[in-house]
């Protein structure tokens, strides 16, 4: 009887508020006996806490979810902070690098092919178009800059012939 009111009782009781020690006791009559009581020096304690239920879990599963959502959002901002200064450096190289090659920096009649490429300024170049005569090999090198702006660099024979802004 006594085993029976002690898992009524634990039914009942408020869910997630129920954390109990419960003796396990053997009585006189060889039974096994449940009591909120220590029922004797040979009493076993166990530590009983009431399972979650599933309105418990739903809510703690919620709030994990958000904290997590949160998180990730943190860190999506911090990531688009980062990218952006990433982008805002390159913008400024890129247009640092366009003002020189439209001041001509670093270009001289006559230079190779080869002195372009390996150039910190010029490098490759964004187009070529090339043709090629009976007597010469010419090339027309496209160094794009900020939309319209540009710098075309004629290479007749793997020599610099010609610059037009």
């Amino acid at each position: 009887m006594s085993r029976l009111l002690l898992v009524l009782a634990l039914a009942v009781a408020p869910a997630g508020a129920m954390s109990a020690t419960i003796y396990k006791c053997v009585g006189a009559d060889g039974k096994t006996v449940f009591s909120d009581k220590q029922c004797g020096s040979q009493a076993e304690a166990i530590e009983y806490s009431h399972p979650e239920t599933w309105k418990e879990r739903i809510s703690r599963e919620r709030a994990e979810s958000s904290a997590r959502l949160d998180e990730l959002r943190q860190q999506e901002i911090v990531q688009r902070r980062e990218q952006d200064a990433r982008i805002s450096k390159m913008k400024e190289q890129h247009r640092a690098l366009c003002e020189s090659r439209i001041a001509n920096e670093g270009l001289a009649i006559g230079m190779t092919k080869s002195q372009l490429y390996d150039s910190e300024i010029w490098g490759y170049p964004d187009d070529i178009s090339k043709t090629t005569t009976a007597n010469a090999v010419k090339e027309y090198f496209v160094y794009k800059c900020d939309g319209y702006k540009s710098v075309r660099l004629f290479v007749t024979n793997g020599r610099l012939s010609s610059i037009h802004n």
